[in-house]
């Protein structure tokens, strides 16, 4: 089940003096093929500028959670460099430098951010990004005095979960002493929370709306919330921030299913790694995470990304433990469209999200086989989506959902050495 997405996404510009080629920074930047880039810097390295380097190095930084210093690039780039950049360029890096500062939760620096990215840059950014921005603003004006979110694992913490109506893992959170079980979903950006679980769990949303775009393309009225503390396990979580939904926008009568609450990116990513035991319904959360044996781990703002191999190519793909099965989005269908065409049958697919459900355009193939760190999962009759449905449907390849999960006895995910891998 894809989420929301409420957070700006860079779409970078050429502007960098490196040959023209589809492998050429500048063209893997405005793809987002940061897998990709990543090498193609590595193996550059000796060629280019200072200013280049910096410049690549800050989109790389923000993408394998490394935020502090990718601002520090930033800052370095813009202070040294600025009259070289185009304001196209300086609004993208600013963009960037203002997610980390969202993910290092220094609010009120993220809302002076936006405010000045507003007003020093009106006539050239468009519209539409100009109104993200504005939109996005709106949390962090509001979260300007609230402080940072901590998170304390003590020792290694064991938590059973089961599985709802729809195969999604839940996981039980205590609020005060009210007990509740919510969905853990790393596709989720904001932790997520509906209006009567909100009053039940005695949150007080704060005043002001903003938008937020659902997986079908339809638009939810939201509101924020901080939860000063909740326990899930052993692991205590201070000043946690909520959007809190409207019941009917994750309530899907038709299916008799509703969701009062999500887990998301925030809380998950400061356990530092999580082990998803689907074997034995456990989740691990390590007081150490390990270093693994790959790096195939981003994130696309607050949207976990991850390396995935189809036949000779590095494909990114969001990663959404909040999806019951996986689908395959417009890129993959542009890429290999002949094939797509040729072993799938078309159809109609349903998408269910906050806000609704939808149909979309999409074939079903037999039976594909990905590569994901040493795995090779088989995935039978999976939907290839023609056409975008969300912004980030135009540059990630997939949406890698649990039916790869249920593969393998256990899934590891690290936030800190960024890397997802497999266990049988």
């Amino acid at each position: 089940m894809k989420k929301c997405m409420w957070l700006l996404a860079f779409c970078c510009s050429s502007a960098l003096a490196l040959g023209q080629d589809n492998d050429h920074p500048d063209s893997l930047l405005v793809r987002r093929q940061l897998f990709v880039l990543r090498n193609v810097i590595a193996a550059k390295g000796a060629q280019l500028s200072e200013r280049e380097r910096l410049y690549y190095q800050a989109y790389l930084d923000n993408f394998f959670n490394k935020g502090k210093t990718s601002n520090t690039s930033i800052d370095l780039l813009l202070q040294k460099y600025r009259a070289d950049l185009t304001a196209k360029q300086v609004s993208e890096l600013l963009q960037v430098k203002i997610d980390n500062l969202v993910k290092a939760y220094q609010y009120k620096a993220a809302y002076t951010s936006s405010m000045y990215l507003l007003d020093s840059f009106k006539t050239t950014l468009p519209e539409k990004d100009q109104a993200a921005i504005r939109n996005a603003a709106v949390i962090w004006e509001g979260l300007q005095e609230i402080a940072p979110q901590e998170l304390t694992v003590v020792q290694d913490t064991h938590i059973p979960f089961k599985r709802d109506a729809v195969g999604l893992v839940n996981i039980p959170v205590s609020i005060g002493d009210t007990s509740n079980e919510f969905v853990f979903d790393t596709g989720a950006g904001i932790s997520t929370i509906t209006e009567s679980s909100a009053v039940r769990n005695h949150l007080t949303p704060m005043n002001k709306y903003f938008e937020v775009e659902a997986a079908t393309g339809g638009i939810v009225k939201a509101r924020i919330a901080v939860v000063k503390e909740l326990k899930i396990g052993g692991i205590l979580v201070k000043n946690a921030v909520f959007m809190v939904f409207p019941d009917s926008a994750l309530t899907w009568p038709e299916a008799k299913y509703g969701i009062k609450g999500i887990i998301g990116f925030p809380v998950i990513e400061q356990m530092g790694e999580i082990r998803i035991n689907s074997k034995e319904g456990v989740l691990e959360v390590p007081q150490q995470p390990l270093p693994g044996n790959y790096a195939n781990f981003g994130l696309s703002n607050l949207r976990p990304v991850i390396n995935v191999a189809y036949k000779k190519d590095s494909l990114p793909f969001i990663f959404d433990t909040g999806a019951t099965a996986t689908a395959l989005n417009a890129p993959f269908f542009k890429k290999y469209r002949k094939e797509v065409m040729r072993r799938g049958k078309p159809f109609r697919l349903p998408q269910g999200g906050a806000g609704g459900v939808n149909t979309v355009n999409a074939y079903r193939l037999p039976e594909i086989v990905l590569g994901i760190a040493d795995k090779r999962p088989r995935l039978p009759q999976i939907p290839v989506i023609t056409a975008p449905v969300m912004e980030e449907d135009r540059y990630y390849y997939g949406n890698l959902g649990q039916d790869i999960m249920k593969q393998y006895r256990e899934m590891v995910i690290s936030f800190r050495y960024m890397y997802v891998s497999f266990k049988d």
